[in-house]
C-alpha cells in the first residue's frame, strides 16, 4: 500500500501544479485556503513553496490580518505560514481581535469556540442567520498550532519516543508552556522572553529523546533530564518612517502607527476605525492618504499626519518635524 499510494502521490503532485499553479507559484484560485492546502499537503515542489508562502502572507496582510478561511483552511493556515517561515504573519493572525478572528469571540466574553466567527455581533446581539452554535470546535483547531509551533512541542515518533522542541515566540506573547502526557511520563516545555533573550526550560522523561531547535543555533539532541537553554530572539527592525503617503501594506504592519491612526479616528467618529479596517484592502499599491479621506475630515487627516511624523521622528532620533508635515 505504501508503494502504491506513494506512486499515486508522485503522479498527482505534478499534475496539480501543471493544472492549478503558475510558474511563479501563484495559485489560480488566489485565496488563503488554496495556498494553505497546497503548502500543508505538500502539493508544491520546493522551488514554489517560498513564493506561495509569501503570497499567502500577502493575502493575510491585505485582509488586515482578519481571518479569511472556513472549516477547511482554518485548521491549517498557521501551519502553512510557519512552514514557509512566515512566523510574524502567523502571530498577527493569531492575536487579531477584530471580527472575524480567533480572539474576537474572547472580546465578546466567549468561553467556548463558536460555529461562526460572528455568532454574536459586535453590538451584543445573536447573529440571526443559520449555524449560530456557541459550542462548535472546528474553528478552534488553532490550539494544535499553539502547542506545536508557538509553545514548540511536537511528537515525532509513535509513543512519543522522540519529540521536537522548537519554540517560535511571536510579538505580543511573552511566555508559553505546554505539557504532553506520554507513556514514558510528562514531557514539559516552557519559555519566557527576557528582553531579547528567550529562556527555555524542558523536562524529558527516561525513554524519550528530544530534537531541539532554538533560534539560529544548530539543532541538537537532548536526553532524559531537566534542561535549561536560552537563545537570542531575532531583532525586530525599527519600522520605516510612516506618513499619509505610506503604502497601506506598510501601515498595517506598523502596530504603533496603526494604533495611533485608529485611536484618532475613533475620537473623531466612533466606528470609523473599525469601518476603515474592515473595508480596506491593505495593499502595496494604495496609500493611506487615498483611503483616509473616506473616514476623516481634512482637519483630522492633518492631525494624523502630524502625529505620524512625530512617531517617525521619535523612532529615528531626528527632530525635523515641521518641514515634513503633509
Amino acid at each position: 500500500d505504501f508503494e502504491r499510494y506513494t506512486g499515486i502521490a508522485d503522479q498527482v503532485r505534478p499534475a496539480f501544479v501543471r493544472e492549478y499553479v503558475t510558474p511563479a507559484g501563484r495559485m489560480l484560485s488566489d485565496t488563503p485556503t488554496a495556498y494553505a492546502l497546497a503548502l500543508v499537503y505538500d502539493l508544491l515542489p520546493e522551488d514554489l513553496r517560498h513564493p506561495a508562502g509569501a503570497r499567502l502572507a500577502a493575502l493575510a496582510r491585505e485582509n488586515g490580518y482578519r481571518i479569511a478561511t472556513g472549516f477547511v483552511g482554518t485548521p491549517i493556515i498557521l501551519d502553512a505560514l510557519s512552514r514557509t517561515r512566515q512566523h510574524a504573519t502567523a502571530g498577527r493572525l493569531l492575536l487579531e481581535t477584530g471580527c472575524p478572528s480567533w480572539l474576537y469571540p474572547v472580546t465578546m466574553g466567549a468561553t467556548t469556540i463558536w460555529e461562526r466567527w460572528d455568532s454574536m455581533l459586535p453590538d451584543g446581539t445573536v447573529n440571526p442567520g443559520d449555524m449560530t452554535s456557541f459550542n462548535h470546535y472546528a474553528l478552534g483547531a488553532v490550539a494544535d498550532w499553539i502547542h506545536r509551533e508557538l509553545a514548540g512541542l511536537t511528537s515525532l515518533q509513535p509513543g512519543h519516543r522522540r519529540v521536537q522542541i522548537a519554540p517560535h515566540p511571536i510579538a505580543g506573547v511573552d511566555d508559553a508552556a505546554v505539557v504532553l502526557l506520554s507513556p514514558h511520563g510528562r514531557i514539559e516545555l516552557s519559555w519566557q522572553r527576557r528582553g531579547e533573550i528567550i529562556k527555555v526550560s524542558a523536562s524529558v522523561p527516561t525513554g524519550v529523546e528530544a530534537e531541539v531547535h532554538l533560534g539560529d543555533r544548530d539543532p541538537f539532541t537532548a536526553t532524559a533530564g531537566a534542561h535549561r537553554w536560552e537563545f537570542v530572539e531575532q531583532d525586530n527592525p525599527i519600522p520605516p518612517d510612516v506618513s499619509l503617503d505610506s503604502p497601506l501594506s506598510q501601515v498595517i504592519d506598523d502596530s504603533d502607527a496603526l494604533a495611533l491612526i485608529e485611536q484618532m479616528l475613533t475620537a473623531h467618529r466612533p466606528g470609523a476605525a473599525e469601518a476603515m479596517h474592515a473595508g480596506t484592502r491593505w495593499t502595496q499599491g494604495q496609500t493611506l492618504r487615498e483611503v483616509l479621506f473616506q473616514y476623516a475630515s481634512p482637519a483630522v487627516q492633518a492631525d494624523i499626519a502630524v502625529q505620524l511624523l512625530q512617531l517617525s521622528t521619535a523612532r529615528s532620533g531626528t527632530a525635523n518635524v515641521d518641514s515634513r508635515v503633509a
